[in-house]
């Protein structure tokens, strides 16, 4: 069966542009509410990203007070150790004076006197020649002159010596005889070792 439109042209014409009219509002209207749900999207992301920056930032200040805290124990731990450093320095090489003139009373032999004694120690070794130095113990010397009635006496005191700790290599360079009195007049020497330092003094160069 056919159909025959008996409406004018020119209203059916307007039909046609109202019709396209309408599907041309329809589709505007789809398309910005689609730009409008993409806005509100990203201006939910925008949001959640400025949020994380925030916090972030505020991470970021919490983390730099506490390693300005931290740097604080820092710096007065190297000052600590600056001056553990200082003290170990003076302590090194630290020997006991008295304990040597009493080693000193104790080996020497009743038919003897002295005339000089001289202790010599060393300076501490710097941290250039620290591994040259350690390979010696010795740090020093004694030198002492003096009288005895015989050379046996000399024999005794030049053994006496090698018997306390920290003293070795005894020797003596000259022993001549006063014709008047019959004593000889002597001059010995030996070399000192790291056995002689104190215990701090031990402990500083260790």
């Amino acid at each position: 069966m056919s159909q025959v439109n008996l409406l004018p042209p020119d209203v059916l014409q307007r039909q046609h542009v109202r019709q396209r009219t309408y599907a041309v509002l329809f589709a505007g209207g789809v398309v910005v509410a689609l730009i409008v749900v993409f806005f509100v999207l990203q201006s939910a992301k925008l949001a959640s990203v400025n949020s994380d920056i925030t916090n972030q930032q505020k991470t970021n200040a919490a983390l730099l007070v506490a390693n300005s805290q931290l740097q604080q124990y820092a710096n007065l731990q190297t000052e600590a150790q600056r001056k553990q450093d200082l003290l170990s320095s003076a302590y090194a090489y630290e020997t006991s004076f008295s304990s040597m003139m009493q080693d000193i009373s104790q080996v020497m032999p009743i038919n003897e006197y002295l005339t000089s004694l001289a202790f010599n120690i060393l300076p501490p070794p710097t941290s250039t020649g620290a591994a040259t130095t350690s390979k010696s113990s010795l740090i020093g010397s004694m030198k002492a002159a003096g009288k005895v009635t015989d050379l046996q006496t000399l024999s005794e005191w030049l053994a006496s010596l090698e018997t306390v700790r920290g003293w070795k290599n005894a020797w003596f360079t000259s022993a001549t005889r006063d014709a008047s009195t019959g004593l000889w007049t002597f001059q010995s020497g030996l070399d000192l070792t790291t056995d002689v330092l104190t215990p701090r003094g031990r402990k500083a160069v260790g």
